[in-house]
């Protein structure tokens, strides 16, 4: 996922993007992605469809390109390795990624709360995940494969598949513990198990 960075767009174009994709997450809760219309959007949005055709070029560009603006951010989040061992997790670096993704869920959650509990962006939601998948995978590819005995590929199923449903719950829920307690619980619940199979045969 790689467009033109938020930084590099007139402020003027910006705030309208802000407004047709806030407008859109708004619509999505209320009534479903299937049923907003493009006239939907900019009603709510205070703008005309001309003006949203120079951003997008129908709801499911609009989907995309959102998931792009987010999901980018994961990238500068805190890496949990060792930069001089990158094969071996810091624990200190661990907390503080998983806190600090759980802290980048807090502020897109408005996006993440369409994309976790509507089952009408289910595809959508679908990529997502791939995407956080793919994402770790990358992590993966910097230790020796040969310490895990169980796949990358199943283990970050398995640990994606986890974050999805934690989050969807702390969402549902209006967020009702931090990022640093929902941290810990994550790391409690799903790392013993990692640590388990990282070992050599």
């Amino acid at each position: 996922m790689s467009k033109k960075s938020a930084s590099s767009i007139d402020p003027r174009k910006l705030r309208t993007r802000q407004l047709i994709r806030a407008a859109f997450l708004e619509l999505i809760h209320e009534k479903g992605f299937d049923a907003v219309s493009i006239q939907d959007i900019t009603d709510r949005a205070t703008l005309n469809r001309a003006t949203f055709y120079l951003h997008y070029k129908d709801k499911h560009d609009l989907m995309v390109s959102l998931m792009q603006e987010v999901l980018d951010k994961l990238s500068s989040l805190p890496m949990p390795l060792q930069p001089s061992r990158p094969q071996e997790p810091d624990p200190e670096r661990l907390g503080i990624f998983f806190v600090s993704l759980f802290q980048h869920v807090a502020q897109h959650a408005d996006f993440y709360r369409v994309m976790v509990v509507e089952e009408s962006v289910a595809p959508f939601a679908g990529q997502m995940q791939a995407y956080i998948e793919q994402f770790g995978l990358r992590w993966f590819a910097r230790a020796r494969q040969r310490q895990f005995s169980v796949r990358p590929e199943v283990v970050m199923s398995y640990l994606s598949g986890a974050y999805m449903g934690m989050i969807k719950w702390w969402l549902k829920n209006d967020m009702p513990i931090s990022p640093q307690d929902l941290a810990a619980q994550f790391m409690q619940l799903a790392l013993p198990g990692i640590i388990q199979i990282d070992q050599t045969e």
